[in-house]
Formats: C-alpha cells, sequence, structure tokens
C-alpha cells in the first residue's frame, strides 16, 4: 500500500512541474478561443527572447518563428475556431505541434549541472552535460558493455539502458 501511495505522489509532483513548462501547459485546438491561442504564443515568443530559454538555439528558433507565423495567418481575424475549414484546422494543429517538437528537441540542449563524486576523493565535482550528451554516453556505455560480451543473457550486468 505505501508502495501505491509513494507512486502516486510521485507521478503528481511531476505532473505539476511539468505543468510550470510551456511545452506542457500550451492551448489545445479543441477549448481555445482563436484570440488566446495567439495570446499563449505571443507570450510563448516574448519569453523565447529571455534568458530562461537561452538553451533554444537558432534553428529552434526559426522553427519556432515560422510555426507561430503560420498560426497567426491562420487565425488572423477569427472569433472561432469553428470559422476554420477542415483542412486549416489540420494546418493549424500541424503548426502547433511543430511548436511543441522544436521546444523539445531543444529541452535536450539545455545544461544541467549534477554533483558527482569522484572515486578516491571525498570532495565531489560539479559535471555539467545537456539531456543529449548523456543519452549519448549511456548509449556508448552499452555498445561497449555489448561489444565486450558483458550483455550477455545470464550475465550478472544489466544492460537495458535504464
Amino acid at each position: 500500500m505505501r508502495f501505491v501511495a509513494l507512486m502516486f505522489a510521485i507521478l503528481m509532483s511531476t505532473g505539476a512541474a511539468a505543468a510550470g513548462s510551456p511545452a506542457s501547459t500550451g492551448p489545445s485546438t479543441a477549448d481555445t478561443s482563436p484570440a488566446q491561442f495567439l495570446a499563449w504564443h505571443d507570450k510563448l515568443a516574448k519569453d523565447l527572447r529571455t534568458r530562461s530559454y537561452d538553451y533554444v538555439n537558432a534553428a529552434h528558433l526559426a522553427e519556432i518563428s515560422k510555426a507561430q507565423a503560420t498560426i497567426h495567418q491562420l487565425l488572423d481575424g477569427k472569433q472561432s475556431l469553428d470559422e476554420l475549414s477542415a483542412e486549416q484546422r489540420s494546418q493549424l494543429a500541424a503548426a502547433n505541434d511543430e511548436v511543441y517538437a522544436s521546444l523539445d528537441d531543444a529541452k535536450l540542449d539545455k545544461k544541467v549541472c549534477k554533483q558527482q563524486h569522484v572515486m578516491g576523493s571525498r570532495r565531489p565535482r560539479q559535471v555539467c552535460q545537456t539531456e543529449r550528451e548523456r543519452r549519448e554516453l549511456a548509449e556508448q556505455s552499452q555498445r561497449n558493455m555489448m561489444k565486450k560480451g558483458a550483455c550477455t543473457q545470464g550475465s550478472s550486468v544489466s544492460c537495458s539502458g535504464g
């Protein structure tokens, strides 16, 4: 029972943490007015110029800007999403998804620093890497273990990648 309660608490806290990121709290095309939709994207465009989004590179900014231009073009002068044709709704959803995808990909380039303990020393050192670098290192380590034959069935080494 404790385990279930702990898992529930973890799920709730991760949901609350995710609610703070714009990609997870962005508008959906189903229940938002065009004015609210555009206001959210305008705020995101403004926020992207702040220091809190310094990990978003120029290529991602260009993708987001292009998608937001499409969104503005489609919703300009509209009072309701019902005024859009099926094709325009599809274009709107695709442009909105492009914004989310670019933000999510850019998040992989955000540097995160952690304290790591070095063997033979009592003092931890700070190591800064991007999530993309961490994933590449993990994959490389797994490939090296497989090359050495440590990841064979029945071995005591876990090579699940997680």
